[in-house]
């Protein structure tokens, strides 16, 4: 079975965005630059929201989406917690190049804190399903580089949206295609509701953990 483990406790003035979203080979045909815009929007208006901009980022820091707003954050000073599906030896193997390797080493040196299982407790892709329920059972609101389509399983970036929604959790959607919009997934209903303000004004009082 899969280790539990316990909802990472944040400052009290402090947002905590859990990230998900796909990797590079979902994102061949996004134009990375552009894609980085709705991310800069989205986390200027956490930002806004937190009493001195308290926003905590946690990430897996897969290639792609995750890497992306993981860049983004530590560019503006933000902490980043990363959660791990391997152990850290492994998961460097999961890094298409030594580049990817290299990059992950960087962030992860720079992470606030790293989260990863107990050496093999946790075998083949149920690690990425352990990583992404920590990530939504430890965030206020999801931010998800998605293009819209059905997933393929558990722990990928349609399922961990479909946790999230069903733990309350507002989902701050990217759409992964032009022109890059910024929608919002409401947990009441499910659905695109288009008011980012709206929702994300319910954070200004971050979501407790219980003790």
């Amino acid at each position: 079975m899969p280790e539990s483990h316990v909802p990472i406790r944040p400052a009290k003035s402090e947002i905590r965005l859990g990230v998900v979203g796909h990797r590079l080979d979902k994102l061949s045909h996004a134009d990375l630059r552009a894609l980085r815009e709705p991310v800069r929007q989205v986390l200027d208006h956490l930002q806004s929201l937190s009493p001195a901009g308290g926003l905590g980022i946690i990430t897996s820091l897969a290639e792609g989406a995750d890497r992306l707003i993981a860049d983004e954050a530590l560019s503006r000073g933000l902490a980043i917690t990363v959660v791990l599906p391997f152990v850290t030896d492994a998961f460097r193997f999961e890094c298409s190049d030594d580049a990817s390797r290299s990059e992950l080493d960087d962030f992860i040196a720079r992470a606030k804190e790293v989260i990863e299982p107990a050496s093999d407790s946790i075998p083949g892709e149920s690690g990425y399903y352990w990583a992404s329920m920590l990530i939504v059972q430890s965030s206020d609101v999801l931010i998800a580089v998605w293009d819209g389509e059905p997933g393929r399983g558990p722990g990928g970036t349609a399922g961990t949206i479909d946790e999230a929604l069903i733990a309350n959790i507002p989902v701050v959607w990217v759409r992964s295609h032009p022109p890059y919009s910024i929608d919002i997934v409401d947990p009441p209903n499910g659905r695109p509701t288009g008011d980012l303000h709206r929702v994300l004004a319910t954070l200004e009082s971050p979501r407790a953990v219980a003790d």
